[in-house]
C-alpha cells in the first residue's frame, strides 16, 4: 500500500507534469476525431466524383453516337 501511494500520489508529480500529460491526452483525442472528418468527407468525395454531372433521362432528336456514320452519309 505504501508503494502505490509512492508512485500513484498526485504530489508525486509536478504540476507541469500533469499538465503536459492531460494536454497530450486531449490533443490525441482531437487529433483521432479530425482523422474521422477526414474519412468521412473522404467517402463523400469519391462518392461524388464517381457520380455523374446529370442525368438524361430522355433523349429527343439524338441518335446513338454508335450508328451515326462518320461523315454524314
Amino acid at each position: 500500500m505504501i508503494l502505490a501511494n509512492y508512485f500513484f500520489a498526485l504530489n508525486y508529480f509536478t504540476p507541469l507534469a500533469i499538465f503536459v500529460v492531460f494536454n497530450t491526452f486531449l490533443f490525441g483525442i482531437v487529433l483521432m476525431g479530425l482523422g474521422l472528418i477526414a474519412l468521412y468527407i473522404g467517402t463523400i468525395h469519391t462518392e461524388v466524383i464517381n457520380r455523374p454531372l446529370y442525368i438524361i433521362r430522355e433523349r429527343v432528336n439524338f441518335s446513338h453516337p454508335d450508328t451515326d456514320s462518320k461523315h454524314g452519309s
